[in-house]
């Protein structure tokens, strides 16, 4: 029977209780996964495959010395000691050496000491202290970076995006800049790197293409010096191509998408929200239509060429303009006080159901001038 999920190192008792571990180390039984040769009953060779409890263990003395030991000790670090009898418990995997200790065959130097959660559980019960959180919560990734933070932002350089991949990205811009990374951890930023280069070039082997909003790339100049260039977002790239992983941006919404497709867990997600127009995009986008309208009725309506009081013209004009200029001799002309615009729009209500012009609301026919016009042609008149 497998009961490796029942054993953890200190470290991964730590993230489980809310007491420093140190606090009950002493308390805890050590275990070891032991598959090899042991002196049985009667000192007869029998091999074993299990977790057993360390029962004695010795120090290598041909390793330490007093001195080593004491530097070690004060130091408040492990000594390295050797396995040289183990005994039996109920995850052994072997019934008849429960409680029943037994001497290697040939001692083994101790490499990770083990716990069981099982007896962690009943330790915390004993002293009153809370219950250690599930051990499922240890399978559970651990992020170098602050989620939530991170997932406000709505675009990455490429080279924050190679970092989050890689686990290594600091939420705070100072840690970003003042990270020194381990050989190994700076070979894994560049993986991720070269990844997300080649689809944004269009080189990736499956025909992935991960679209920028912003891209450039490093090119010799005439005097064959280095030097970053933007190009179209989009761009087919050639594989020699270098790209400027400072000024070249991800959307956010690319970067996740590409994170499926490589199968890289960062944490981060992407859902599309509807958000409000503002209300002073509104505000101009009604001023600009004002504007048009105003245009546009000029092109048609110019009543200040209006000056005589000799009354209409001979010329025939369409109804909605000869409502207006009738509007305009009738309120406006020689008044010293200009009427106000509700009342001229009043004036226009009446006036264009009697002389019968209508307009359109979508399919409908209605009576009368368009809220538009009777909001407009007012204004006009008076200017």
């Amino acid at each position: 029977m497998d009961h490796s999920e029942n054993f953890l190192t200190l470290e991964q008792i730590e993230k489980l209780i809310e007491l420093p571990v140190s606090n009950i180390r002493e308390m805890l039984i050590p275990f070891v996964y032991f598959k090899g040769l042991v002196y049985g009953h009667e000192h007869k060779v029998i091999y074993l495959d299990g977790y057993y409890i360390i029962e004695q263990t010795e120090l290598d003395y041909a390793i330490y010395n007093r001195e080593d030991l004491e530097c070690l000790e004060n130091l408040d670090r492990d000594v390295r000691e050797s396995i040289i009898s183990i005994k039996g418990c109920e995850f052994s995997n072997n019934c008849d050496l429960i409680d029943v200790e037994v001497s290697l065959k040939s001692s083994l130097e101790i490499d990770v000491i083990l716990y069981s959660y099982k007896q962690l559980c009943e330790i915390m019960k004993n002293i009153g202290a809370p219950d250690p959180k599930s051990i499922n919560e240890l399978s559970k990734k651990e992020y170098a970076y602050d989620i939530e933070l991170v997932n406000q932002k709505s675009n990455f350089s490429l080279s924050d995006a190679s970092k989050i991949a890689a686990n290594v990205y600091k939420t705070s811009i100072r840690s970003n800049l003042q990270q020194q990374y381990m050989p190994n951890t700076i070979a894994l930023i560049e993986h991720y790197l070269e990844l997300l280069s080649d689809c944004i070039k269009g080189t990736n082997q499956h025909g992935f293409k991960l679209h920028t909003v912003e891209l450039w790339c490093f090119e010799d100049d005439k005097y064959g010096e280095s030097a970053s260039y933007s190009y179209d977002n989009g761009t087919y790239l050639n594989q020699k191509a270098t790209l400027d992983s400072k000024l070249t941006i991800i959307s956010k919404r690319e970067f996740v998408r590409w994170c499926e497709y490589e199968n890289v867990d960062t944490g981060l997600y992407y859902h599309q929200k509807d958000t409000d127009e503002s209300v002073e995009a509104l505000l101009l986008k009604n001023e600009k239509l004002k504007k048009q309208i105003d245009e546009q009725n000029m092109e048609i309506i110019d009543l200040k060429w209006i000056e005589s009081p000799k009354g209409k013209s001979d010329y025939s004009f369409p109804p909605e303009l000869q409502l207006s200029i009738d509007a305009f001799e009738q309120l406006c002309l020689g008044q010293k006080t200009l009427p106000t615009n509700e009342k001229i729009k009043e004036w226009l209500t009446k006036e264009s159901k009697e002389r019968g012009i209508t307009h359109k609301d979508g399919s409908t026919e209605l009576k009368g001038l368009s809220d538009v016009k009777l909001k407009t042609i007012p204004s006009i008149i008076k200017s």
